[in-house]
């Protein structure tokens, strides 16, 4: 028997980011056993996140208080570096490595190597160019995962700067990344010694 109440959250947690439709089925589930105080509890850290915590009006970074994040309002930092990077963790990790000194950018998303579909960089890329423009950047790192849609975007990326800008040095995470990985799992030895031997592209 099915409940329409039940395939309606498994199709809300199953268009989460890694989660199939089996686990979106264990954690109904799940929630179904809980009692009032845990579910009233979840929606209000749900609810809490989403009116507290939201995303950078220039560079995409999470910011809370604010509409912009504390790299683009910290005046201290080299603002002529920049580290575009795919998801918020990728800023913490580089962060931890202290081999980066500058502002940095938040793609959200890659260019799928299947489908090729570039809508959402472009999108992004008008904010990029602005922030480019905005602080006078001259040095780029192109740091998406090693992976087919990483470099995708990488070497894509790469092409509409250099159309341009014809004045920035960018760079690409080298030696230190086996491919086939993103930035938030390698360990920060292998991640600093990548920062350190970037490629010039």
């Amino acid at each position: 028997m099915k409940f329409e109440e039940i395939e309606l959250l498994i199709d809300a947690f199953s268009s989460l980011p890694s989660i199939s439709r089996k686990a979106a089925e264990k954690i109904s589930y799940f929630l179904i056993e809980q009692d009032d105080a845990y579910i009233h509890q979840l929606i209000r850290r749900i609810s809490n996140l989403k009116d507290n915590v939201s995303l950078c009006n220039v560079c995409n970074n999470l910011c809370q208080g604010s509409n912009y994040c504390q790299y683009c309002t910290n005046s201290k930092l080299n603002r002529n570096n920049l580290a575009i990077v795919t998801n918020f963790n990728d800023v913490t990790k580089i962060e931890e490595s202290e081999e980066h000194d500058g502002l940095y950018f938040v793609l959200l998303s890659e260019i799928n190597y299947k489908r090729k579909d570039t809508s959402r960089i472009d999108m992004q890329y008008l904010k990029i160019k602005k922030m480019i423009e905005d602080n006078n950047i001259n040095n780029i790192l192109l740091a998406t995962s090693v992976t087919y849609d990483g470099e995708l975007t990488a070497n894509y990326l790469d092409n509409l700067i250099k159309r341009d800008f014809k004045d920035i040095s960018v760079y690409r995470l080298a030696t230190g990344m086996p491919f086939n990985s993103s930035i938030d799992y390698i360990d920060i030895d292998s991640l600093k010694q990548s920062i350190k031997n970037k490629i010039k592209m």
